[in-house]
């Protein structure tokens, strides 16, 4: 589920929700499982807004949800008299907040890992895109098998992107058009200098358009790995790499990024995604993996209600996944 009010913010963004009825990891917090209560969440001047009435598993995985796509390694919520806290890991922590002074005084008590109880925090599966113009590629014993299948987060980067140039190298050919290669980095470190400035890796993966790179925070790419499968790191892989083409394009000459922008490349990422289910001699997919890029979009969406121009919208899970079925099952064309 995907809680539709948290804004994504260049700042430390903290989700404040919380609710009762929880089983992580076979421990039960307040009432029975299923039950609401009044979930808030925080601003990050520290102030109290956005309250809406959901159960505990649901707020939990949205508030990590959330985290992730914002890229921070804590979430925290509040519920009438509790506060929730999430770790990138999965972890859950909870705190009673009466005769609490301080965020210092909280007693956080650890539940559990969402993680490690799927029924705790069921995922809102996006539609799956079994639809194309050409037949999926043959996966079942005995078929020929195409490309290797990835062991390590470093080898999903190196395949990914050597099957994605290639598939841009064709579509620009096929256009006529003058194709330049991004550069792609990797980064673990706290911070990393671009050309567009220095970029804290809580800031996610990004394209700097002065450099003509894209830049990948190792944690939260082996955090979405975990997550949602080795094709979820490659359709971020694919969606950064459609912000390069569109740089190369004129779409960028304003500097500005808008749910278009947006959109367009999870378009191009679903156009790739059909590439490589059919013609790529680098990857070998299954509908799994497709799911896997769907539902890493789709969790990835924001709030229902953003505005169509704020400068930090991606569109929410609905219109990302929709880009990303029409580039799949229509093309480029349709991008």
């Amino acid at each position: 589920m995907k809680t539709a009010w948290i804004r994504k913010s260049g700042a430390v963004v903290v989700l404040a929700i919380a609710a009762m009825g929880l089983l992580i990891g076979n421990v039960h917090v307040a009432a029975a499982q299923g039950d609401v209560g009044a979930c808030r969440y925080v601003n990050p001047d520290g102030s109290v807004s956005g309250e809406v009435y959901v159960s505990l598993d649901e707020c939990a995985q949205a508030v990590l949800d959330e985290t992730l796509r914002i890229g921070l390694s804590q979430g925290y919520g509040l519920f009438d008299d509790y506060a929730l806290r999430t770790e990138s890991n999965g972890d859950v922590y909870a705190a009673s907040t009466s005769s609490v002074r301080s965020v210092n005084d909280l007693e956080w008590q650890y539940l559990g890992n969402l993680y490690s109880d799927q029924q705790a925090a069921p995922q809102k599966q996006a539609p799956t895109t079994t639809q194309s113009n050409q037949p999926p590629a043959e996966t079942s014993q005995g078929a020929e098998p195409r490309g290797v299948v990835p062991t390590s987060l470093e080898q999903i980067f190196n395949i990914a992107a050597e099957d994605i140039n290639d598939f841009w190298i064709e579509a620009f050919q096929q256009y006529g058009y003058q194709y330049t290669q991004p550069s792609i980095r990797l980064f673990d470190q706290s911070r990393i200098s671009t050309g567009c400035g220095v970029a804290p890796r809580e800031v996610g993966p990004f394209y700097c358009n002065v450099d003509h790179t894209m830049y990948y925070p190792l944690w939260f790419m082996d955090q979405q790995w975990r997550t949602y499968g080795d094709y979820a790191v490659v359709t971020i892989i694919a969606h950064e790499w459609g912000h390069s083409i569109q740089n190369l394009l004129g779409v960028l000459d304003n500097g500005d990024y808008t749910i278009q922008t947006e959109l367009q490349a999870d378009c191009f990422a679903g156009a790739y995604t059909n590439y490589a289910n059919t013609r790529s001699t680098k990857i070998r997919l299954d509908q799994s993996d497709i799911e896997e890029g769907a539902n890493a979009l789709f969790h990835a969406g924001d709030p229902y209600g953003t505005e169509w121009w704020d400068p930090q919208a991606h569109g929410n899970g609905d219109q990302r996944y929709q880009a990303y079925s029409d580039g799949f099952t229509k093309g480029l064309s349709d991008c």
